[in-house]
């Protein structure tokens, strides 16, 4: 029962003491102090988490203020009619204003000169609610600085899911866009001189190769006549000589082409005991020119394997063993040079040239493929040779996907072996 009811009719009533009166009375009272106190404890937890409420969104929205006048872009805010309401610094700088407040009511028709593309973006987005995102074009600042932008533009909804306007990002990409500009000229430069590296090497190798072989051919030709000893010997030391700069000169040229990537593989089918026996008598000349009668070429082979037809570039192997011919006879004069192959289960072309002469160091092994990487660095001790050879020889068998390594003790001689993949 109401405590005040209670009350009312022990007052009403003559019939009660006054000791119950008032002890009625007092309850009442303390009951009435309870209830509001209570009430005021409730209002004031109300009008705190209100004020809490309240300095949270101040502080959300004095963050936001501080993002977006932070944000490397340029933000502003457009109403229905894309009136700008509110931009950030960045955008200001663009439109050529010192306050951000001067742009509010304003719209790109009194800034740009290609207003109406923006204005047309816009209404699409108001009409439709669908967001440009991330639109690269090329706009004019305030000081006609011509610029690419990347834009995206959203529109702004309120509590009853109705557009009130848009929100625009823009973020200046003109460097990105000189950079890659930069870039395909670049690439399209380094592609012409490619190009003209391509057409040089092919023009000197051809250049150069002439005049030293009319030199090393008409010397070959008087070394058939009776001559003196005298001449005989000043035509052999031009033939000896004219055949290092061709190949020094080769060497030079294979290796611009390697660093260019012009270096090409053409696969063909080929007899591949024709290619070992044209190394092989090539063996036979270069001896003879050398004056190295000590000298012992020989030629190995399975005799079940002279007719294959394999699959593989036949100068580039001609030019590995060729490269491998000349070094074991620069380096061994007396003993034996072997020229050997074999096609192995796996289909692989496998061969080596194997020489009784000086032998290499263990330490000084995997020098000799590097480039003008040569044993000995006095040259008045080196035989000659430039230290290019097997550099280049290296680079021939990992471009026709082959594998190439050395044996070799000192003055026992050296073995070097090479296996290369082929279609039998």
């Amino acid at each position: 029962m109401n405590i005040f009811f209670i009350t009312n009719n022990i007052f009403e009533s003559r019939n009660y003491p006054l000791e119950i009166i008032l002890t009625v009375a007092l309850i009442s009272i303390a009951g009435l102090l309870f209830f509001y106190n209570k009430t005021i404890k409730k209002e004031k937890k109300i009008l705190l988490n209100l004020k809490n409420e309240a300095d949270y969104k101040s502080k959300d929205a004095e963050l936001l203020d501080i993002l977006i006048e932070n944000i490397p872009f340029n933000i502003y805010f457009k109403d229905l009619e894309n009136k700008f309401t509110r931009i950030n610094s960045n955008q200001a700088r663009i439109l050529g204003l010192k306050n951000n407040d001067d742009a509010i009511g304003k719209s790109d028709f009194d800034f740009f000169e290609h207003a109406h593309l923006a204005f047309d973006d816009e209404r699409k987005i108001i009409e439709t609610g669908i967001p440009l995102i991330d639109v690269v074009e090329q706009i004019k600042d305030s000081k006609r600085n011509v610029m690419w932008v990347s834009t995206s533009k959203l529109p702004i909804y309120d509590s009853n899911g109705k557009i009130t306007g848009i929100v625009g990002i823009t973020k200046d990409i003109t460097q990105s866009i000189l950079d890659r500009q930069n870039l395909i000229e670049a690439k399209r430069k380094a592609e012409e001189g490619e190009r003209l590296k391509s057409f040089f090497f092919a023009n000197m190798s051809h250049e150069i190769r002439t005049p030293i072989n009319a030199i090393v051919g008409f010397s070959d030709l008087l070394l058939q006549k009776e001559l003196d000893a005298d001449s005989k010997k000043y035509l052999k030391y031009i033939i000896n000589s004219g055949d290092t700069l061709m190949n020094l000169i080769e060497d030079i040229i294979n290796i611009a082409k390697i660093e260019v990537n012009q270096l090409r593989i053409t696969l063909s089918d080929i007899k591949i005991y024709d290619i070992f026996e044209e190394v092989f008598k090539f063996a036979e000349n270069r001896k003879l020119h050398l004056n190295k009668d000590n000298l012992e070429i020989k030629f190995e082979y399975i005799e079940t394997q002279k007719d294959l037809i394999i699959k593989t570039d036949e100068f580039r192997v001609k030019q590995i063993l060729n490269n491998f011919v000349s070094n074991a006879l620069k380096f061994t004069d007396v003993g034996s040079i072997t020229i050997s192959y074999k096609i192995l289960d796996n289909k692989k072309l496998h061969f080596f040239v194997k020489d009784t002469g000086n032998g290499i160091p263990k330490d000084k092994q995997k020098i000799i493929f590097q480039q003008f990487g040569q044993v000995e660095e006095d040259l008045t001790k080196n035989r000659a040779g430039t230290g290019l050879g097997l550099s280049i020889t290296d680079n021939i068998v990992k471009l026709m996907n082959g594998s190439m390594w050395l044996e070799s003790e000192i003055n026992l001689g050296s073995t070097f072996f090479v296996e290369l993949p082929t279609n039998s």
